[in-house]
């Protein structure tokens, strides 16, 4: 079983013994919520690109309104049932994979978690983490680029990366989830290490 598979299957276990109105680290939103995101970016991927044309509802009115029917604890566990369901044939959303789904999985499953007070730290598979790691890095240089230092990812006693480049940087030390947490603006809740790293001598030019 691919590793956002499992972490899927985790997240549905963990949403279903939370039930409709725990609270999540997302702003504003119960479990419902968060259900309804996942369920509409997996299964209905074309009702949230139309959220952008004009006069349409808009993504967090159209996750709103589908939370609002899931009040019941009868009604969040169908609710749940539907996300957990396999991705249609020909649904996008059911090609992308580790490199689509991992990281959204793995932040969403501790904005639960932690938000309903479960011990931070899961002992996740070596493979999982290995995996969550290699999608970390591309991550990461996506949502860095315009980061005014650069910064470089450590994981304690295992690889780095250097994700962005700059004469000054930031060192970011973490086990994996830790450094998708706070990858994913959840600094207060991310348990890492930021260390700023002495400046690159600047360049000689040559005449």
């Amino acid at each position: 079983m691919d590793a956002y598979e499992r972490e899927r299957q985790d997240l549905v276990t963990t949403l279903r013994a939370a039930g409709p109105d725990a609270p999540t680290l997302c702003a504003g939103w119960r479990t419902r919520h968060l259900a309804a995101h996942l369920l509409l970016r997996l299964h209905h991927p074309v009702q949230l690109a139309a959220a952008v044309l004009p006069g349409s509802a808009d993504a967090d009115t159209r996750t709103s309104d589908l939370a609002a029917t899931a009040t019941e604890p009868e009604q969040y566990q169908r609710l749940l049932d539907r996300f957990a369901a396999p991705a249609a044939p020909l649904n996008p959303m059911g090609w992308g994979g580790n490199r689509l789904h991992l990281v959204e999985y793995v932040v969403h499953h501790e904005d639960v978690r932690r938000a309903t007070g479960q011990p931070a730290n899961r002992d996740l598979p070596q493979p999982m983490q290995e995996e969550l790691w290699r999608q970390l890095r591309t991550f990461a240089r996506l949502t860095q680029a315009r980061a005014e230092t650069g910064v470089v990812l450590v994981v304690p006693g295992g690889p780095r990366a250097v994700v962005r480049r700059g004469r000054r940087s930031i060192a970011v030390s973490g086990m994996p989830v830790e450094l998708a947490l706070y990858l994913t603006g959840r600094t207060a809740h991310a348990d890492v290490q930021v260390i700023a790293t002495k400046p690159r001598p600047r360049a000689l030019h040559r005449r």
